[in-house]
């Protein structure tokens, strides 16, 4: 549901929303109704009590703070390509002997030791505790998003546990895509393909096993299908299944994110008469548009260009560098949309034509603009 989570959880602009229909699954219309209904609020979807969120979010943060740790050997090893990501063990990049267990609690290690290797005294850069306690920190973000974020009826609550924790998974491994290929493209101005391939194959798997992944733009598909094709037809059956129809928004996306960023560079080169974007933020834009839909690759591609604008100003003044990633900007758009899509476009698409109306209405100095009473 990155694509249905976003319209269902956004709050007012979700009023009267029809939810996606999916046929035969009863329980899952029951859900999306459930929650159209009743908008956001603060439920406790695990147990009863602030207790059980505190600790379910305590408990998702430590385990991201621990995937963190993995994703700093990631960050060291994949763009190097001289060493597995498995072997040899974590060791002190300085003396290159190895980190026992002990010194390699995440956060608390480096804390306790002072920043420096135990053996050698070296200091150990702060980006390592900081890539551990950011992971934490967006997986218990995350978690509270899609566990405790809207509340359910009694009659789902067994099926939208399940849907959220998926989707959790989902988000978790974005989250850690994201984070990976930010640092990466920093330091290297690369985004490995063991990141970016990977995870674009990975998109319409996952939308075929799991549609509720897609599932506001899979009903899109449905809808289209039912204009396109005579109802109780084998093509109208065909793409009226949500597996089908998650499949083609995950593919969809990858041609709207892929595509887009690709004709981006071939304009950029023509026009600047130089390499304009690079081949790896292609691939990253069909990861992130095979799992969170067209729409949010759209919007996710404009972001990016407005945080790269303003961004890059600052870093061009201050470092004189001619190049800028464009990876960490992509990466800040796709967060953005994670959690708030549905503010995002309700602001884009409501409240700033409204406001922006207003001023014009309203003309200089307050009064009634051109053609006011």
């Amino acid at each position: 549901m990155i694509d249905a989570d976003f319209g269902k959880f956004g709050g007012s602009s979700t009023q009267g929303r029809r939810p996606p229909q999916f046929p035969g699954n009863v329980r899952s219309k029951a859900l999306s109704s459930d929650l159209l209904r009743n908008g956001p609020a603060a439920p406790l979807l695990v147990g009863s009590g602030s207790m059980p969120i505190v600790l379910t979010l305590v408990w998702t943060g430590l385990f991201g703070a621990a995937i963190g740790s993995f994703l700093n050997v990631c960050i060291y090893r994949l763009p190097r390509e001289c060493m597995s990501l498995v072997w040899p063990g974590s060791r002190c990049p300085k003396c290159l002997r190895p980190i026992r267990w002990f010194d390699n609690v995440p956060i608390l290690s480096w804390v306790l030791l002072g920043g420096r290797c135990r053996a050698c005294k070296s200091p150990i850069s702060i980006r390592y505790p900081f890539i551990e306690l950011l992971t934490g920190c967006l997986f218990a973000f995350a978690a509270w998003h899609q566990l405790f974020r809207a509340p359910l009826s009694s009659v789902a609550a067994s099926l939208a546990l399940a849907d959220r924790t998926l989707l959790f998974l989902v988000y978790a491994y974005l989250l850690a895509a994201l984070i990976v290929s930010t640092f990466i493209d920093f330091d290297f101005r690369i985004i490995p393909d063991q990141i970016t391939l990977s995870g674009a194959y990975l998109a319409p798997v996952v939308a075929a096993l799991f549609p509720v992944v897609h599932a506001d733009a899979a009903a899109g598909f449905q809808a289209l299908a039912a204009r396109l094709f005579e109802n109780g037809s084998s093509a109208h059956a065909l793409f009226a299944n949500p597996r089908v129809a998650a499949v083609l928004s995950s593919l969809f996306g990858m041609l709207c994110g892929g595509g887009l960023i690709y004709a981006m560079g071939v304009f950029g080169k023509i026009l600047f008469r130089k390499e304009a974007m690079g081949f790896g933020d292609v691939k990253y834009m069909c990861l992130l548009g095979g799992f969170m839909g067209w729409k949010a690759a759209l919007l996710i591609l404009a972001l990016a260009c407005l945080f790269g604008a303003g961004f890059g100003i600052f870093i061009k003044l201050f470092t004189r560098d001619p190049y800028i990633a464009f990876g960490p900007y992509l990466s800040l758009g796709a967060l953005c949309l994670l959690f708030w899509q549905a503010e995002i476009v309700e602001f884009l698409f409501t409240t700033w034509p409204a406001w922006s109306g207003g001023l014009l209405r309203a003309g200089p100095g307050g009064g009634p603009g051109p053609g006011g009473s």
